[in-house]
């Protein structure tokens, strides 16, 4: 009865895990459209930040992240190819630039609680966009 029970929560957490980890987006094609959306919506703020900061990439990253590719957060490898587009939008020559960039941003949206509220805002924006424009 006990390995029942267990098995069934395993299934239970799997399930769980493989609602949370799924993409919300897979079109590669879209991450231009949705940085394009990002500087919108900063810039719609009483103080804009400034374009190209490391920080506002890192803000960008993690979002393209959440929607294209949550299991990286688990450890998991980017989808093919989403490197390759970040590094043309920021103007990098190598791929290798972005996974520079994506080593500190799960931490620093742990602990700075200003950085956790901005980039769920953004995401909250974003995903309305994708749901409004039909793509999610």
């Amino acid at each position: 009865k006990e390995l029942r029970e267990l098995k069934r929560q395993k299934e239970e957490i799997e399930d769980k895990e493989n609602q949370m980890t799924t993409p919300v987006v897979t079109d590669l094609s879209l991450v231009k459209v949705i940085y394009g959306w990002f500087w919108e919506i900063m810039e719609e703020r009483c103080c804009p930040p400034r374009r190209g900061s490391t920080m506002q990439r890192k803000k960008f990253l993690f979002i393209i992240i959440y929607l294209y590719c949550p299991r990286y957060f688990i450890g998991a490898k980017m989808p093919s190819g989403l490197r390759g587009v970040l590094s043309k939008l920021f103007g990098y020559n190598s791929p290798s630039a972005i996974s520079d960039l994506c080593h500190s941003i799960v931490d620093q949206y742990l602990i700075y609680r200003e950085i956790r509220r901005d980039v769920t805002d953004i995401i909250d924006k974003i995903t309305v966009r994708l749901k409004n424009g039909g793509y999610i």
